[in-house]
């Protein structure tokens, strides 16, 4: 199957959006962003908006970002960056509906553990070796933003978690596809300018 180089993101830093295509060149974003050999993530084709809107504020040819500085990180296509790579291949998952609050931004979604790892917040939290972790089915919600915005895949900074909870695990997908739902089930995705989100969550593989 076939490895993307380039994925459209939104990268979410203070009181801005930025739209653009990160070069993850045929690896995980989630390994991109915990590389520990670079502290800073480049963003190319950039679009600037307000956080949680869709007030365009500037154009750019590229951005350089401190990895310190990013609130989150969401990918804007089901498709997986490097479906050659998914530790699922290889291992199995237990999965988990988590909220997480970083910097006035609420987040829920599908949080995907080891089996038998421990499924509470300090066993994530202290992970000290990964800056970032991943939510699949993610909804994002804050103060500024009319409607939820929905994310198939979402790195989460750890360094800037205000808070988690680690729900019950979820062993049915469908029942993660209607618990993800309900929570939205009154406020559509809203859509940035000359960009496609996903219209409803997706449950992988």
């Amino acid at each position: 199957m076939q490895q993307e180089t380039k994925i459209k993101c939104v990268v979410g830093v203070p009181e801005q959006w930025l739209v653009g295509e990160v070069d993850v060149n045929g690896i995980r974003l989630q390994d991109r962003m915990n590389d520990t050999s670079t502290d800073f993530l480049s963003v190319d084709h950039v679009k600037y908006f307000l956080s949680g809107g869709n007030q365009l504020l500037a154009r750019s040819a590229s951005a350089t970002l401190s990895k310190k500085s990013i609130q989150f990180v969401g990918v804007m296509k089901p498709r997986n960056e490097a479906p050659e790579q998914r530790l699922s291949r290889y291992n199995n998952r237990d999965i988990y509906l988590a909220t997480v609050s970083v910097s006035g931004l609420i987040i829920k979604g599908s949080l995907h553990l080891p089996e038998l790892s421990q499924a509470n917040e300090l066993y994530i939290l202290s992970q000290s070796e990964r800056s970032y972790f991943p939510l699949t089915n993610a909804v994002v919600a804050c103060r500024s933003l009319a409607n939820e915005i929905r994310f198939p895949l979402l790195m989460v900074n750890r360094r800037l978690v205000n808070s988690l909870h680690v729900g019950l695990q979820e062993t049915d997908p469908e029942q993660v596809r209607q618990s993800l739902h309900e929570l939205d089930s009154h406020a559509p995705a809203i859509t940035l300018p000359s960009s496609s989100l996903p219209a409803s969550p997706v449950v992988p593989s």
